[in-house]
């Protein structure tokens, strides 16, 4: 349902996307971070083509309600489960700064003994939350990150 549209945002600032259920927000977001395709032209990001360019993997970081990966044999998504959040941790940190990971995960209150199966949906979320910020990205695309965080864990979030 969009057409036309049009839109460039400086480095370094903060965008807020309304609009009523429905209205395409979660599709939008989800076609910027190439998880939808579109014919080359039509969504650009850093100048480049949001699905074609899969180099903008290691500059952009969608993270949206869901957290599932795709089980071939079982024909949908499934959520993660039966992970240890210190491995998550481990694989998501190569390469980044310790003091970037220690930060982030005090600040979002991660327990790195956690299992997702025995967490919370809030604690689950968090996790998320982490693994999605612990590599510095030039994007940051957030459709609604807060779903499942306790009022005070969603002001650190935020």
């Amino acid at each position: 349902s969009l057409q036309d549209v049009s839109f460039s945002l400086p480095a370094g600032s903060r965008t807020l996307l309304l609009g009523a259920n429905g209205a395409g927000k979660s599709t939008l977001l989800s076609v910027l971070g190439g998880k939808h395709m579109v014919e080359e032209g039509m969504a650009r990001v850093l100048g480049r083509p949001a699905f074609h360019d899969t180099s903008l993997a290691t500059e952009l970081a969608l993270l949206t309600g869901n957290w599932t990966h795709t089980v071939a044999f079982v024909g949908h998504n499934v959520p993660y489960q039966a992970m240890e959040v210190s491995r998550l941790i481990e694989s998501h940190s190569v390469g980044v700064d310790a003091t970037r990971v220690q930060r982030l995960v005090s600040l979002l209150e991660v327990d790195s003994s956690w299992n997702l199966t025995t967490v919370s949906d809030g604690q689950r979320r968090r996790v998320q939350i982490l693994c999605k910020l612990l590599k510095p990205s030039s994007v940051l695309l957030l459709d609604e990150i807060t779903t499942d965080l306790d009022l005070l864990a969603r002001q650190v979030a935020l």
